[in-house]
């Protein structure tokens, strides 16, 4: 039994190997996948099926659908399309591990170790984790393999096997393995294994694989407490998806042995039966929930229905951006930083919009109101730093550590800018109230063209986060001239020595003092716009 349960260890050290390899090397291309999805059922049917052959894991796709729909970066109908996509996806698994290609383990496990050992290079090693990742999966089913044969002659063991040819038992045993080793790949794989061997009928292996289908579904389930009701939706719509299926084709079990049976392959390799029957039990469910998707969906929306009243206004900041789930893949964390930078930044601005009005008139009441908005700030900061600090200790590539340097560096500055804000020209803002300095109206001319141009030049900065043409980044740089022109004539107005007016000093004084924090804005600004250009 040790050659069993390390073997089933070594399958799983692989598979996690391989999947964070291979995700590595395609995490770019998988949160661009999933960021185009429209309510287009198929094409995120495809997606979901596409994403899962590379992340080799239906269960992860599934938590990224969750946490993207927690997001707000994706629908209900695109989510639920991907989870279908998904369960397609994860057969894909099943197939290789029932292909006799147990003599390359070696050899691949061979080619992985010395390249990992030979170089440091990000890409040669990626190729070598994902070479060595599917090496031990290949070596793990002949170690099981060999490690089982021995049990053809345990009456014990026998007997145990031959109480699961009951198909709601075989269910049962898929549904408590796959939660217990939280992979239904190694369910499927340990399946065919003993399956392959003899010691277990198809017919029960097949009940086996479909409550494997079942048992998936628990780690989604559980990503989805405490989220937003789109997200427990889109968890709900994959328990019943696979559950329904389950029911169905329980009761059809031998015919679906018997199909798997005839189709090109199987050639009475009871592993390459089991293999396409999960195959035709994941595609044809796939097929026709796609075709009941809006159907469906109406039913999800019933049992899971949106909060109202009270609920809903304690609920109402729920959204969940910068979601736990996606920092299993990177890439997709990244863009749920953006997005939190995108909403951090709007909040900046609107607090620079109010500068003028609030520095020349405002009242003790609007000067507090601006002050608050930088709690705002301060809390969307928190947020990215700490999911950043959690991000840094995955497993980056070297485009993934500059994105995150510059992800951190823009998150900063966003809140210099608030600080900025909320203690400078708050404090300049008191003063004139109480001292009762007056801005004449030359001098409110001045400070409004500064204000404007440094907050256009802000406005550029904060759009280039979303501007992959670096365009706007640029005419944030380029308002660098125009920015020291204003202040440089500020500097020269010496209106004080022009006037009689007694506050003339102070007023001036003031001034300068605005025109320095506006100055300070538009240089942050700045930085915010080349750091934006460099990570592009």
């Amino acid at each position: 039994m040790a050659g069993l349960f390390g073997g089933l260890g070594l399958f799983l050290l692989g598979v996690q190997r391989l999947t964070l390899a291979l995700r590595t090397m395609a995490g770019d291309q998988v949160r661009r996948a999933l960021g185009r999805l429209t309510s287009n059922r198929v094409s995120a049917a495809l997606t979901g099926i596409g994403v899962t052959a590379v992340v080799q894991s239906s269960s992860i796709t599934t938590v990224l659908a969750v946490g993207f729909v927690s997001a707000g970066l994706m629908g209900t109908v695109p989510a639920l399309g991907v989870v279908i996509g998904a369960n397609v996806g994860t057969t894909i698994t099943a197939q290789v591990v029932a292909f006799d290609i147990r003599s390359w383990a070696l050899a691949m496990i061979a080619i992985g170790a010395v390249t990992l050992v030979a170089t440091t290079r990000e890409r040669p090693v990626r190729r070598a984790d994902a070479a060595l990742g599917l090496g031990l999966v290949l070596f793990s089913m002949r170690l099981m393999s060999d490690s089982v044969s021995p049990l053809r002659t345990s009456d014990g063991f026998l007997d145990l096997m031959a109480r699961l040819d009951t198909p709601v038992l075989g269910l049962v045993a898929g549904i408590g393995a796959t939660v217990l080793l939280q992979s239904s790949s190694a369910t499927t794989a340990l399946t065919i294994v003993l399956t392959s061997q003899g010691l277990l009928s198809t017919p029960a292996a097949v009940a086996v694989v479909i409550g494997a289908n079942i048992g998936t579904c628990v780690t989604a389930s559980l990503s989805a407490f405490g989220k937003p009701v789109a997200a427990v939706r889109v968890a709900v719509g994959h328990v019943m998806f696979n559950l329904i299926g389950a029911v169905v084709w329980i009761g059809l079990v031998s015919q679906l042995t018997e199909l798997a049976q005839h189709l090109p392959g199987s050639d009475g390799d009871a592993g390459r039966t089991l293999a396409n029957a999960h195959t035709v039990f994941n595609v044809v469910n796939g097929v026709v929930a796609l075709a009941l998707l809006g159907p469906l969906t109406w039913l999800i929306e019933r049992l899971v229905p949106e909060r109202t009243g009270r609920r809903l206004l304690r609920r109402q900041h729920e959204r969940v951006l910068l979601d736990e789930a996606l920092l299993s893949s990177p890439a997709l964390a990244l863009a749920a930083v953006g997005r939190e930078l995108v909403e951090m930044s709007a909040v900046v601005t609107s607090m620079s919009s109010q500068i003028p009005d609030v520095m020349l008139s405002g009242t003790y009441d609007s000067i507090t109101r601006l002050k608050d908005i930088d709690d705002e700030v301060d809390a969307h900061h928190r947020h990215v730093v700490r999911y950043l600090t959690e991000l840094g200790r995955q497993a980056l590539n070297e485009e993934e550590t500059q994105k995150l340097v510059a992800a951190l560096s823009t998150a900063n500055d966003l809140e210099a800018i608030g600080d900025v804000i909320e203690t400078n020209f708050v404090r300049a803002a008191r003063h004139r109230i109480e001292r009762n300095i007056m801005f004449d109206i030359r001098a409110e001319e001045r400070l409004r063209d500064l204000h404007t141009e440094v907050h256009q030049a802000l406005v550029f900065a904060c759009d280039s986060l979303v501007d992959d043409n670096g365009r706007s980044a640029e005419r944030s740089v380029e308002a660098k001239a125009r920015v020291h022109e204003l202040f440089d004539h500020i500097a020269e107005s010496a209106v004080f020595a022009e006037t009689t007016n007694p506050g003339a000093l102070e007023a001036y004084t003031l001034e300068r003092e605005i025109a320095e924090h506006l100055r300070r804005i538009a240089h942050v600004a700045r930085r915010i716009a080349r750091a934006s250009l460099m990570s592009q």
